[in-house]
């Protein structure tokens, strides 16, 4: 016999649903968009940016109070929004 919740499904089958809908959550969490007057990244953070009054967002690395894409840094003032890069391909090396 296995138990059941009141809907019918199994407690291991709402246990799964359960977590894949947390994982669903972090990753949309992890994409969601993040003032820089709110909050930095981590130094060394592969990141996408959005510098103030620009709509294409660029690929970069945070260090060092500064964003890095793979031309030049912007200081934090520059950039609107930041969010974690999918692709860790994408960050920019920094150097030392």
């Amino acid at each position: 016999m296995r138990a059941h919740d009141v809907s019918g499904v199994t407690l291991a089958e709402a246990g799964i649903r359960c977590c894949k809908h947390v994982i669903r959550m972090e990753m949309l969490m992890q994409r969601l968009w993040i003032a820089s007057s709110t909050g930095l990244p981590s130094d060394g953070q592969p990141i996408e940016f959005l510098l103030d009054h620009r709509d294409v967002a660029i690929d970069g690395t945070y260090d060092h109070q500064t964003f890095r894409s793979r031309w030049t840094g912007y200081e934090v003032d520059r950039v609107k929004t930041w969010r974690a890069s999918q692709n860790v391909a994408t960050a920019v090396e920094v150097a030392l």
